[in-house]
């Protein structure tokens, strides 16, 4: 099997983990790596929860982690787009 690609999910909140851990979960070729959330309580929790070992509260280093391939974006829709490109600018240099 090809190696599996590395994802993150800004928004440690409900919808993440109610709908997007339990897809990547099913996948195997998916391997759920990291979370963001500004909710330090929250991130305790999900890395005890989902089992990884980086939890951050700034997206920035998610966005710069070369050990990441993808990001799931679970957060407010007005935020989306400063964290995309802070993802495709990390992607990219």
């Amino acid at each position: 099997m090809a190696s599996q690609v590395r994802i993150a999910i800004i928004g440690a909140g409900a919808v993440a983990d109610y709908h997007h851990v339990p897809g990547i979960r099913l996948d195997p070729r998916a391997l759920l790596v990291a979370a963001c959330d500004p909710n330090e309580q929250l991130l305790a929790k999900r890395k005890s929860d989902w089992s990884i070992s980086k939890v951050t509260k700034d997206y920035h280093e998610i966005a710069g982690d070369p050990a990441i391939d993808a990001v799931i974006i679970c957060t407010p829709n007005d935020t989306h787009f400063p964290i995309t490109m802070a993802a495709w600018r990390g992607a990219n240099m």
